[in-house]
């Protein structure tokens, strides 16, 4: 990946980021490492010998992490702009949009919306309200 110096130096870093998203909540369910667990599994099945984007999908939310101790802001930016230095324009990129990415999904695909959290899907119909107009379903 670009930017990387050493192996060993950027699986401590990402062990170290990582691990500090236990017990970090912005699900019901489902705590940051465990929500960046998933999302890397899902994109090592999907995309088998991409590292950048098992980076980048266990990592999306980095801004929750209490190592990082940044102003409240929109955490996809904040992804991106610690990522980028870090990882490569790719992985920030990724981590970046994901935000975009999902919100998109949610107003176009009723079964990707479906799969999401209750909260997340919340969210995400809110802010796609102003970006894409009234989600599918909504009032006429």
């Amino acid at each position: 990946m670009t930017g990387v110096v050493g192996g060993h130096a950027v699986i401590s870093l990402v062990d170290e980021v990582e691990c500090s998203l236990r017990g970090v909540w912005d699900e019901e369910a489902v705590d940051e490492l465990d929500h960046g667990l998933q999302a890397a599994g899902r994109a090592a099945a999907r995309v088998p010998g991409d590292d950048e984007l098992l980076v980048a999908a266990l990592l999306p939310d980095v801004a929750h992490s209490p190592l990082l101790a940044v102003a409240a802001a929109a955490h996809d930016e904040i992804a991106r702009s610690w990522l980028t230095p870090r990882f490569g324009p790719r992985v920030g990129w990724l981590a970046g949009a994901h935000v975009v990415a999902k919100r998109h999904l949610a107003a176009i695909d009723p079964g990707y919306a479906a799969d999401l959290s209750a909260a997340v899907r919340r969210v995400a119909e809110q802010r796609t309200r102003g970006q894409y107009g009234e989600p599918r379903g909504a009032g006429s």
